[in-house]
């Protein structure tokens, strides 16, 4: 995660919000799925390296989108209600979690890398959006 908190400032002065957005939901979804396949301590740990700068990435990413669509008024507003759906969202992730093990524990990781893919493609769309939005006002 420090590793990822290092990439994710070089990555963040180089590319914009969505760029980020998409790279580090792939790194986490690409680490989440390929999770199962690793049958070496190597190979472990280098998918979790994926996983683990792809979430913090990914983070960052998420959390500049809030801060920058949010007016200077709304910033604390924004922030809060941001980290209170994010703790939602890791209490939902850990409870569907909890019943996925139960059926099998691939099946986490591949509800977790399907999940990191879609908001990936979410960040895809908003990219999309904003060029849009872009050429409309021209």
């Amino acid at each position: 995660m420090m590793f990822g908190s290092w990439i994710g400032a070089r990555l963040k002065a180089r590319m914009k919000t969505s760029n980020l957005g998409m790279v580090g939901h792939t790194l986490m979804a690409a680490g989440m799925l390929s999770l199962p396949l690793m049958d070496t301590l190597e190979g472990f740990a280098l998918t979790l390296l994926f996983t683990g700068v792809g979430m913090t990435v990914s983070e960052l990413a998420t959390s500049l989108v809030v801060s920058n669509e949010a007016s200077e008024a709304q910033q604390g507003e924004a922030m809060g209600m941001y980290r209170s759906v994010s703790m939602g969202s890791e209490l939902a992730a850990v409870a569907l979690g909890s019943v996925l093990i139960m059926v099998g524990v691939h099946w986490v990781f591949l509800a977790a890398g399907t999940f990191a893919a879609v908001a990936g493609y979410g960040f895809r769309m908003r990219k999309q959006a904003v060029a849009r939005a872009k050429l409309a006002v021209i």
